[in-house]
């Protein structure tokens, strides 16, 4: 592992000190500002389509364009790398089905927070299926976000 860190760091250097601490952590928020636009977005979209016709269309596009790109790839597939595939697919569209179908009935900013709940539910998975303990750090950020939660669910 520390080979390959080691090789990643070679080919895209990061900047130290403190213009390197500010451009990491610039685009640290300009991906959370893109990812967050998109559920304003998608919930617009979904007022003019239905959810499941919007979200066959873009996955169809997506998955077009990675043929395209990967078809070389696509030619030495196994069998077990279809499984695979598929059933993480399943998981996927069952989480972007109920996220775009949770667009209709409530808020942008709800939905990516609830979304977002993936982040803290990783210490709590890790400790049911791993027996590895989160870091103090960690546990406060999970109550902190179960709070925000619950919060979030209480009827205004």
């Amino acid at each position: 592992m520390t080979a390959f860190i080691k090789k990643f760091e070679k080919k895209f250097p990061i900047a130290s000190g403190l213009l390197g601490f500010m451009r990491t952590d610039g685009l640290l928020i300009l991906v959370t500002i893109i990812w967050g636009s998109t559920f304003l977005v998608v919930q617009e979209t979904v007022k003019l389509v239905e959810p499941f016709t919007f979200l066959a269309l873009r996955f169809t596009i997506a998955a077009l364009t990675l043929a395209i790109i990967f078809h070389k790839r696509l030619i030495n597939i196994s069998r077990r790398d279809l499984i695979s595939g598929t059933i993480i697919g399943l998981f996927l569209f069952v989480g972007y089905a109920l996220q775009t179908e949770a667009l209709q009935n409530t808020t942008s900013s709800k939905v990516g927070f609830i979304t977002a709940l993936y982040v803290p539910v990783v210490p709590v998975l890790a400790v049911l299926m791993l027996r590895q303990w989160p870091t103090f750090g960690a546990i406060i950020g999970v109550i902190l976000s179960f709070a925000g939660l619950i919060l979030l669910s209480v009827n205004e």
